[in-house]
């Protein structure tokens, strides 16, 4: 923001001094012509603009750099440095008129070095002073170096607060548009890939394609991701519901160790039956609301499950 209303205040600069320039011109009401030397003189070079006076200036270092308008405005400084100087107050007003255009209640302040009288006015009686004072660098105009200008400027607390907050807002806002969409990428990808309890919703599950029975009084429920018999049911996480639906429709509920780590993973070179161990310990502890279901480790060849069919019911009124 320092940046952006010191951009603003060299612009505003900048056109009052061509403004204040061409109303001392104005001022003279003469048709002038500017010429130091006869044309042809090589150390010379002319400069001719439409309708504006022809300019003959002497070829020195620092003219050779300037563009052809910095040489115009230069030569004319210099032709106005004697005829019709710089009011310091009237180029304030002028540069306070531009700025405000843009900055509301700004106060603003000219600096007049006349280098050839040694001489230097200030167009304020006080000084500016604070955090929010911009100065701008020194310029330096005619030919010779004549005058030199530098403007000040303090911007009222309240816009440079109100900015500021513009700014805070405007960064906050990129950031929430590019940030958050990246969090709720990963939050989704973690609750992929981590294993998610399912809710203990009890449903009807007579006659539903989603419900495998186990025994008659007990039933597994891969919609609702939960196992229902005994008048309980027993939340399983997926991985757990994928397992022992594996195993139930497997012949004699038997599968092997590669077997299961394929289809629950795919082929995997390294840890695979790691995370079936782990797998399996998991959903030993959730079976333990039913002691009817078994998951044997046969060595050395898989899982096997094991299931009492008795009537669960008719178990608990015995």
């Amino acid at each position: 923001m320092v940046e952006a209303n010191r951009e603003k205040v060299v612009e505003a600069f900048n056109r009052s001094i061509e403004t204040d320039q061409y109303s001392r011109l104005k001022q003279l009401n003469i048709p002038y012509l500017i010429r130091s030397k006869s044309a042809g003189d090589p150390e010379y070079a002319t400069i001719q603009e439409d309708g504006k006076p022809t300019i003959r200036i002497k070829k020195t270092e620092r003219m050779k750099k300037l563009s052809k308008s910095e040489k115009m405005n230069n030569s004319f400084q210099t032709f106005l440095y004697s005829t019709n100087p710089i009011k310091i107050e009237t180029l304030d007003s002028i540069f306070h008129k531009e700025l405000s255009a843009e900055i509301p209640n700004v106060k603003t302040a000219i600096l007049y070095i006349d280098n050839m009288n040694k001489d230097t006015l200030y167009s304020r009686k006080d000084t500016l002073n604070g955090i929010s004072v911009i100065s701008t660098k020194r310029y330096d105009y005619g030919i010779r170096n004549e005058i030199s200008l530098k403007a000040s400027t303090e911007l009222p607390v309240l816009y440079i607060l109100f900015n500021e907050s513009i700014a805070i807002l405007t960064i906050i806002s990129i950031w929430f548009i590019l940030i958050i969409p990246s969090i709720f990428i990963l939050v989704k990808d973690i609750k992929r890939k981590t294993t998610q309890l399912c809710s203990p919703v009890v449903n009807t599950y007579n006659g539903s394609s989603h419900c495998i029975t186990i025994n008659n009084g007990l039933i597994l429920d891969t919609s609702l991701c939960q196992l229902i018999g005994n008048n309980k049911s027993v939340p399983l996480t997926k991985q757990s519901i994928q397992l022992l639906a594996l195993l139930l429709n497997s012949p004699d509920y038997f599968l092997t160790y590669q077997e299961i780590i394929n289809q629950l993973w795919g082929p995997i070179e390294n840890k695979g039956q790691e995370r079936l161990t782990q797998s399996i310990k998991r959903l030993r502890e959730s079976l333990e609301e039913f002691p009817e279901i078994i998951i044997e480790n046969l060595r050395g060849a898989g899982y096997q499950l094991k299931i009492d069919n008795k009537d669960n019911n008719s178990k608990n009124k015995d």
